[in-house]
């Protein structure tokens, strides 16, 4: 979400989203349902964003030692230990506007 509303803000067309847990495609597709608090809010965000920005889904698998991967698997584990849970785009969004 962070990289789609960025992207957005900064004047890009389009934004390239690795993933390696396919629900990330699927729930912003509509493929899949979202059932939860947390996969409702990142549908509907993402519903909303690619009317605004191409968002292009590019599949990456899972635990197979690529650099990028690992190293986003380890940044979100820590951010969700060490941090407050799953922050508000929109907050960090006012937070750092200039």
């Amino acid at each position: 979400m962070y990289a789609v509303q960025w992207a957005f803000e900064n004047g890009y067309s389009s934004v390239v989203i690795h993933y390696d847990y396919e629900g990330i495609e699927k729930w912003a597709t509509g493929v899949w349902s979202a059932k939860n608090p947390h996969t409702k809010k990142y549908a509907a965000f993402m519903k909303r964003m690619q009317e605004k920005i191409e968002v292009i889904f590019q599949k990456v698998k899972a635990h197979s030692g690529d650099f990028y991967n690992e190293r986003v698997d380890k940044l979100a584990k820590k951010a969700l230990v060490e941090g407050h849970g799953i922050p508000d785009v929109d907050v960090y969004r006012e937070k750092n506007r200039k």
